[in-house]
């Protein structure tokens, strides 16, 4: 891949959760064959080991983790907080792809934005908004995706960003497993 775009889109792809202060990473690893155990606001998520959680954080309200797959080199960060409001995971997913096509147009990427989709996540349909990404030599792919579970008082948002464009919408599947995965939990017990 193209060095200039994967510098470029990593710097626009980094987590707005991250702070001034030189906060050092905080990775979570993995204890033998078994998935990562996350916790975000009184739930439980597993997450596959092909997901390492290169770093994360939990406020009042608010709990995050960025993630590189060691599969395939995606990267990206998914966000839980606590909300009332059902229309703000989609204002993150309208306002980030436009900062994002601000910013990949001033560094001469060109973006070429897909028909707004959804995935299933937590037996709701986020909205997902995926962006082709293309330089003279190369291409990407970069999505952010956002659900409101009413019940639960719960916003996820994310990115995801890959070299690789075809790997976008299986990338796309795994972190929507992952979110899942507080069903599969709670159908356990």
């Amino acid at each position: 891949m193209n060095r200039l775009l994967v510098a470029a889109v990593l710097v626009a792809s980094a987590c707005a959760t991250t702070d001034s202060l030189g906060r050092q990473p905080q990775p979570l690893t993995a204890t033998g064959d078994s998935p990562i155990a996350f916790g975000a606001l009184g739930a439980k998520y597993e997450v596959p080991q092909r997901l390492k959680i290169t770093d994360h954080d939990k406020k009042p309200g608010m709990v995050w983790f960025d993630f590189i797959d060691n599969n395939n080199g995606c990267v990206g960060a998914v966000v839980f907080y606590a909300s009332s409001d059902r229309n703000r995971p989609m204002s993150y997913v309208s306002s980030a792809t436009e900062e994002d096509k601000q910013d990949f147009g001033t560094k001469g990427i060109d973006q070429s934005l897909a028909p707004a989709s959804h995935q299933p996540m937590l037996g709701e349909k986020a909205l997902v908004q995926v962006a082709t990404l293309s330089t003279k030599t190369d291409k990407a792919a970069k999505a952010h995706f956002g659900v409101f579970v009413p019940e639960q008082q719960l916003a996820v948002v994310g990115n995801v960003f890959c070299d690789d464009p075809g790997f976008i919408e299986p990338q796309l599947q795994v972190i929507s497993q992952v979110v899942n995965s507080q069903q599969q939990e709670r159908a356990a017990r």
